[in-house]
């Protein structure tokens, strides 16, 4: 993804990609962002906790001016909490089919999906020093996942 994303801002000099391994954004200096942006990333890190953590580190890195946009699911309906997908990825992965197979062709993934409740992203921010601006709902069905989208000053 580094590579592609790399290739397709080729004209962009002043645009670097990183790979974060870490459970912070620790690489990076305070106040050294004007824009953080975070969209269908939250949603999959292994716990509401580490997603509140990077809430904080998002507010760490902008300036006092700056700007944190980021979108992660208030709440998860009952039938995705089973992970069905993902499991079904898991047993078939064990008894050796192919990633190929399974992504591609069964449309499986190992992927896990977190929710982070909207009171606690207001306390997550208000801790780490922000202010929510606004909050945009895309609402869900009975059968599907309920997201926020925030916008979040630092004080």
């Amino acid at each position: 993804m580094i590579e592609l994303a790399q290739e397709l801002n080729a004209d962009r000099p002043n645009c670097t990609f990183v790979l974060n391994d870490r459970a912070d954004l620790s690489r990076f200096e305070s106040g050294s962002f004007d824009f953080v942006y975070s969209n269908l990333v939250l949603q999959h890190l292994p716990s509401p906790s580490m997603a509140l953590g990077y809430v904080s580190e998002f507010l760490r890195l902008v300036r006092r001016d700056g700007l944190v946009l980021f979108q992660a699911p208030h709440r998860i309906a009952w039938p995705y909490r089973l992970h069905m997908r993902r499991r079904a990825w898991m047993a078939l992965r064990a008894l050796g089919v192919g990633e190929e197979t399974l992504h591609g062709r069964l449309r499986l993934t190992p992927m896990r999906m977190i929710a982070v409740p909207e009171p606690s992203v207001r306390r997550a921010v208000e801790a780490a020093g922000g202010t929510i601006a606004r909050t945009d709902c895309e609402p869900g069905g009975v059968l599907s996942n309920e997201s926020r989208r925030y916008a979040v000053h630092p004080t």
